[in-house]
């Protein structure tokens, strides 16, 4: 069931319960709550409200202008509520704010630049053969002048000592593009899952925040757009291929350069962006030849990285491999979308787990023939743990060389496929590991 529309005057009457609740524990008369305090405190979530407004800061002056309370004024910091973006905890300062007003004349820059990204791939979109269309975009990609949002230097943490752990989001199977109706109701589009991908960031944020962390991973890890590989997709789809490429690019160029920006310390952020089987090019079988670079994701990961090039401590990393073995403080982990576990979801929970079993241990003893063989390190030799998406399922499974497979969940969810064949209900989060002292020491689900 589709969960009713929240009306206005519904979200105003509980804002002003959250805000006594808020008073009674705040010495300032005049603050307004958080959007955190908000959230914890109210049964609603950021999706009523964004159901009426642009955003939490928009919610809360619509609330003061409604009860006649005195509106922020650009000179009155005291009232001013201006956040970062819709998630951010922080009242801010003019200067902070016209810091903000800064960058987004820069996003529009942007912006024009993807227009221009986006003309090229419909043009090219006619070329008959796959490769030399993916050949003619990268050409003609690397004359496009890639403006980064410049913002403040970041304040260095008040605590006398950083976190000395790494926190790995993992990020995958997203399928951005795709339409999810149960019982004629869109429980899924690009709309809701472009949201989902920022709360999860969001979610990060606070992590890094709270835990003074300034040294992290991301690895994105294949699906995040739905592709076409099937006629259903070709049908229901709510944008072309092409055009969720542009826009999930976007989408994590913004939410990756938002989560550098708050993590503390000089520390470069990482970023590993792997294929997945959905983006392939070619609808039927799946294919070996040319397996990576003949996919759609392959092209996402090249425009992350080209609008990446101005930020000097990210670094994006594409390989032209279906896997790679990121070393995180001692902790070597082999990341794949999940795809060469060849073994369906017949499994317990829909989890091959007979496959998992069987296939890493051939794995492991291939990387170790091809690294003996003179192949680079970062795709062969010995591996401790296995990061996948694919299955659309959490789980953690155990390896025989006392490493895990740690399988992610879906930002999509449940879908109608795991409905009416009858497989168990995807699991709406995202793995979050912190790694240290040669070990994954915890592991959270955002």
């Amino acid at each position: 069931m589709i969960k009713q529309l929240v009306s206005i005057e519904e979200l105003f009457n509980d804002f002003n319960r959250v805000l006594e609740q808020f008073r009674n524990i705040n010495s300032n008369p005049d603050k307004f709550p958080p959007r955190s305090f908000y959230l914890t405190h109210s049964p609603y979530t950021a999706n009523d409200y964004l159901k009426h407004f642009e955003g939490y800061t928009a919610f809360v002056n619509a609330f003061r202008k409604e009860n006649k309370y005195v509106l922020p004024s650009d000179t009155d910091s005291d009232l001013n509520p201006y956040m970062v973006g819709e998630n951010d905890e922080e009242f801010m300062d003019p200067e902070e704010v016209q810091s903000i007003l800064t960058a987004k004349k820069q996003l529009a820059r942007q912006q024009l630049e993807l227009k221009t990204l986006r003309k090229l791939l419909k043009e090219d979109i006619s070329i008959d053969n796959q490769q030399d269309k993916f050949n003619s975009i990268i050409e003609r990609l690397e004359n496009i002048k890639f403006t980064p949002i410049k913002l403040e230097k970041k304040q260095q943490s008040k605590k006398s000592e950083y976190n000395k752990s790494t926190l790995l989001l993992h990020l995958s199977d997203a399928h951005l593009g795709e339409v999810v109706k149960f019982d004629n109701q869109v429980v899924y589009n690009t709309e809701i899952g472009t949201q989902r991908i920022k709360d999860t960031f969001s979610r990060v944020i606070q992590k890094v925040k709270e835990g003074n962390y300034n040294k992290v991973h991301v690895l994105v890890n294949g699906d995040m757009i739905s592709g076409d590989i099937h006629d259903e997709l070709q049908r229901t789809n709510d944008m072309l291929t092409t055009e969720s490429i542009i826009d999930c690019a976007q989408l994590l160029t913004g939410c990756l350069i938002e989560l550098y920006n708050n993590i503390p310390g000089k520390e470069k952020l990482t970023v590993d962006i792997m294929i997945g089987n959905h983006p392939r090019t070619r609808p039927g079988k799946p294919y070996n030849k040319e397996k990576v670079h003949d996919n759609f994701e392959w092209l996402l990961g090249k425009i992350i990285q080209g609008y990446m090039k101005g930020y000097k401590d990210i670094g994006v990393n594409v390989p032209d491999s279906s896997w790679y073995i990121r070393n995180i403080q001692g902790v070597k982990f082999l990341e794949t979308h999940g795809d060469i576990f060849r073994g369906g979801s017949s499994g317990i929970n829909t989890l091959p787990f007979s496959t998992f079993c069987s296939t890493a241990p051939k794995l492991s003893a291939l990387l170790d023939d091809l690294y003996s063989l003179g192949f680079n390190e970062n795709v062969c030799g010995s591996f401790d743990n296995i990061l996948i998406g694919h299955y659309h399922k959490v789980a953690i499974v155990p390896l025989q060389n006392r490493g895990f497979i740690y399988v992610n969940g879906a930002i999509k969810g449940e879908d109608e496929y795991a409905r009416y064949n009858i497989v168990s209900a995807a699991s709406v989060e995202q793995m979050l590991l912190e790694i240290g002292d040669n070990k994954v020491k915890s592991i959270t689900y955002v």
